[in-house]
């Protein structure tokens, strides 16, 4: 359930959360090809400007630097997968994590028969273009892979570019098709928090320029001249798709109608028009047009006469520009004047402390109701959370929570829709445990592509409940759709399909773990458990690491996940993952899984209590008991353990050998190498 109705994302590019990688190559001299000065003087441009304060100002430190590297292709996405890896995790520990990924290319572009692009490296040679250049599918995973939570902006300069666009589309699969109905079809009151641009100095099958004698290639040139000089005419802050156009105009100046028209695209399209978005300063002069009768005075802080509607669109530039204080203070002036949808916002940054605010619950609540009174929707559903999580000085109350989330989802609010299903499926708040109403509702919001929406749903088709047939297809592109959201539910699940093969995916352990990893980072505790398991075994294309997979093991249980409880107790009494050997820590985690109804942990607990281990005392009667509950939910070693207690006549049970071979044969073809030895000692096959 939601804490809060989302924010707007900020702008892109800020210089506290943006990270930066500049590659390519200038000298080609071994391979026959040259050199190519304006290559190596326009990578020089972009890395001044990323950390210019007359530029974007960004941290040394966030600028990975490898143009001209020696390194061969292969050893150049190994460094990029490497150093994103290192300083991607080191600002989130740092509790500042990295929001946007600027990847900037420039050399030579090489396309073979199938115009799949090679972008060409200092070992890149003559004849074997392809073969020893960085392929775009292969640039395009690596970044996936090792910044799933990043917006990831690549610019590339070089002949033919506009060719990796299939390659960086294509790095999503077939789902994205399959979900495309659900997706944002433009900003609306959300900016995108994940997905992908590619912004590309030429079109496909065109060349790009380096004029003869030039400083630096024609469109590299023309985005340095616009983001260092600025573009009249444009906002204060620029956007990717304001930077191509303004950049292309440079080059028709300079290079006449022969100049290629840069091309811009959104790689992936269930994520909103991240194009659109402010991202570079502009360092244009603004200029004042004829002057004005002198205006009356006005006291300090006093705005222009303006409607509460251009305060509250004035507001939401600023939130978009990054400006939160000067935001905060607009929302006030609209909100002091009744406007509803300001009242949400600052009852929004009032919340989270925001904008130079104090945290404060109960203003933010005050300032919802204001605005639930007036019927707001996305206010209604607010207010609601608060009473259902009893926040801000009010009593706890589900049913005036069902009623408010009723209010609002009547007039269409997905957010309201997907709270209200959820109390419908639970049978919260007064309402009737409905699944079919619910299902009704989680469809209403996903459509309008909530994620949390789209996860439930999913589970619903998944599980064929709420009415609906079985149909793990369904399911799988209902989770890929919430995970390319960002959402960690729907990666988790999505992971899930992966490692099973289901929904008609190929079972593919890598993808997996990336999706699963993506999920742990969020601190959602069953993939950070799945993930440990990957660690543990060394499948997934991770190595085998028994300590990651204990840390993993331990955030998960600390949030009482069951079977992260149950695993830990495992390394706890085996002495794994660097943990001391402790069987009394062993028995207390068994504990708490069993009590949560786990199978693991009933099994493991019933062999502490057969061999009276962790301090506790011999009683193969609880031991058997726990066997048969862990048993009945069709876990092997409990199968195997009871099935002996059968043959043996142990915990109070009577000898019953044929029992004793059923459950040896559950165990043997879940496999339990155990059953399988007792069952061929009795002469039994399984």
């Amino acid at each position: 359930m939601r804490a809060a109705a989302p924010r707007p994302g900020p702008r892109l590019l800020d210089r506290e959360a943006t990270a930066a990688i500049v590659f390519g190559a200038h000298d080609w001299t071994e391979a026959g090809l040259g050199r190519a000065p304006s290559f190596l003087r326009s990578a020089k441009g972009v890395l001044g400007y990323l950390i210019d304060s007359a530029g974007l100002g960004l941290d040394p430190t966030l600028v990975i630097d490898l143009f001209d590297d020696t390194g061969s292709a292969n050893d150049q996405l190994a460094r990029i997968r490497d150093s994103l890896d290192i300083l991607l995790r080191d600002r989130r520990e740092e509790g500042r994590p990295v929001a946007d990924l600027l990847v900037y290319y420039v050399g030579h572009g090489h396309t073979d028969e199938q115009n799949h692009l090679a972008l060409l490296v200092r070992r890149s040679r003559r004849g074997m273009e392809a073969e020893t250049g960085i392929k775009a599918p292969d640039l395009a995973r690596v970044l996936r892979v090792a910044a799933p939570q990043q917006r990831r902006l690549v610019v590339l300069d070089c002949c033919f570019s506009e060719a990796a666009a299939r390659d960086f589309m294509g790095q999503s699969g077939a789902l994205d098709q399959a979900v495309a109905a659900t997706a944002a079809k433009d900003l609306g009151e959300v900016q995108p928090r994940r997905g992908s641009l590619l912004l590309c100095s030429s079109p496909l099958g065109e060349v790009s320029i380096g004029p003869p004698a030039a400083a630096r290639t024609l469109f590299s040139g023309a985005v340095l001249d616009v983001l260092r000089l600025g573009s009249a005419g444009h906002p204060p802050v620029l956007s990717f798709a304001e930077l191509r156009d303004a950049a292309y105009q440079r080059m028709l100046e300079g290079f006449g109608a022969n100049a290629p028209r840069p091309v811009l695209h959104q790689v992936n399209a269930t994520q909103g028009d991240l194009t659109r978005l402010p991202a570079f300063p502009n360092r244009a002069p603004r200029r004042s047009g004829a002057a004005a009768p002198p205006a009356a005075p006005r006291s300090p802080g006093q705005s222009p006469a303006q409607s509460p509607d251009q305060i509250f669109a004035l507001a939401r530039q600023r939130e978009v520009a990054g400006d939160d204080r000067e935001a905060a203070r607009l929302y006030r002036l609209a909100a002091d004047q009744g406007h509803a949808p300001a009242q949400v916002n600052l009852g929004i940054f009032y919340e989270a402390g925001r904008g130079g605010l104090p945290r404060d619950e109960q203003r933010a609540v005050d300032l919802y109701k204001a605005a639930a009174d007036q019927g707001h929707a996305r206010a209604q559903v607010n207010l609601g959370i608060a009473y259902q999580e009893g926040q801000g000085g009010l009593p706890q109350d589900d049913q005036e929570a069902a009623r408010l989330y009723t209010l609002s989802a009547d007039q269409g609010d997905a957010y309201g829709q997907f709270n209200l299903g959820v109390f419908h499926e639970e049978g919260w708040g007064g309402l009737p445990r409905d699944e079919r109403r619910a299902v009704q509702l989680y469809k209403l919001a996903a459509e309008q592509g909530d994620a949390d929406a789209q996860v439930n749903l999913g589970v619903f088709h998944e599980t064929g409940r709420g009415g609906l047939p079985k149909d793990d297809r369904k399911a799988a592109a209902l989770y890929k759709a919430a995970a390319d959201q960002g959402n960690a539910f729907g990666q988790g699940n999505l992971g899930i399909c992966y490692a099973r093969g289901l929904g008609g995916l190929a079972k593919d352990d890598r993808k997996a773990a990336v999706l699963y990893k993506a999920a742990a980072d969020q601190g959602y505790a069953p993939a950070q458990v799945n993930l440990g398991v990957l660690y543990e075994t060394g499948r997934g294309g991770l190595p085998q690491d028994e300590q990651r997979a204990a840390a993993l093991y331990r955030l998960a249980a600390d949030q009482g996940n069951a079977t992260a409880q149950a695993n830990l107790g495992f390394f706890h009494e085996k002495g794994l993952g660097g943990l001391p050997q402790d069987d009394r820590r062993a028995v207390e985690l068994y504990g708490l899984a069993a009590d949560q109804g786990n199978a693991i942990g009933q099994a493991y607990l019933g062999s502490a209590y057969r061999d009276g281990q962790g301090g506790l005392p011999k009683d193969d009667r609880k031991a058997a008991a726990l066997y048969r509950l862990a048993a009945d939910q069709g876990n092997a070693h409990a199968q195997a353990n009871l099935g002996f207690f059968y043959e043996k006549g142990r915990g109070g049970l009577s000898k019953d050998e044929q029992q004793a071979v059923q459950l040896y044969q559950s165990a043997a073809r879940g496999g339990n190498e155990y059953a399988r030895d007792r069952l061929r000692q009795l002469g039994k096959d399984w």
